[in-house]
C-alpha cells in the first residue's frame, strides 16, 4: 500500500479487498514451472476495451463472442458455477461476510413481461408489425394524438427534415 502512495500518490481505500491475479506462462519456461503471477489492486484497475486490431481479428472476436453471446440457459449455468466456486471457497465466503454480503446459488426471481408484436405507423402512412427484436428502425414513427409525450429513439442522427416533436 505504501508503494502506491510513494510512487503515484494514491491511497488504496480498502486494504482488505481481494487482489486480482493474472497468471502468465513464460514462453521459455519448462512446463512444470509455476506461471508468473501478477497481482493487481481492483480499485486501481480500469477496463480499456479492445484495440482496433483485436476487433478486426476474426478469431479473437469469435472467442469473445463465445462468452458475450451465450444463450440465457448457458449464462445461468455459468453464473451458477461461479457462485458455487465462490461459496465453496472458505476465504472468499469470509471476505464476503466481512463486507456484509451474502450470495445464493439461485437467481432472484423478478416479475417481468414479454413484449409482444406491435403495429407501428411510420411516416407516409406505412405500417409494419414488429417484434421487440426489430422494434427500432431508421423510420420516423408517428403515434398520433393518443400519445402526447413521445420519445423518438434513432439508431443514427435523424435528418433535419424530420421536424420537431411536440
Amino acid at each position: 500500500m505504501q508503494y502506491y502512495k510513494q510512487q503515484y500518490g494514491i491511497d488504496v481505500r480498502d486494504r482488505k479487498q481481494p487482489l486480482l491475479v493474472s497468471r502468465k506462462r513464460q514462453i521459455n519456461q519448462p512446463k512444470d514451472a509455476p506461471p508468473l503471477e501478477i497481482k493487481l489492486v481492483p480499485e486501481l484497475c480500469f477496463l480499456t476495451g479492445m484495440t482496433e486490431s483485436q476487433r478486426q481479428d476474426f478469431r479473437c472476436m469469435k472467442d469473445v463472442a463465445e462468452f458475450t453471446r451465450q444463450p440465457p440457459e448457458k449464462r445461468r449455468q455459468t453464473l451458477t458455477a461461479l457462485l458455487k466456486s465462490i461459496l465453496d471457497n472458505k476465504a472468499a465466503s469470509q471476505d464476503l461476510g466481512g463486507w456484509g454480503l451474502k450470495l445464493g446459488l439461485t437467481p432472484m426471481p423478478i416479475d417481468a413481461r414479454v413484449i409482444g408484436m406491435s403495429t407501428l405507423t411510420f411516416g407516409g402512412g406505412q405500417k409494419e408489425t414488429v417484434s421487440v427484436t426489430n422494434l427500432f428502425s431508421d423510420f420516423l414513427c408517428s403515434f398520433g394524438s393518443f400519445l402526447p409525450n413521445v420519445l423518438f429513439v434513432c439508431s443514427r442522427p435523424a435528418p433535419a427534415a424530420t421536424g420537431t416533436a411536440r
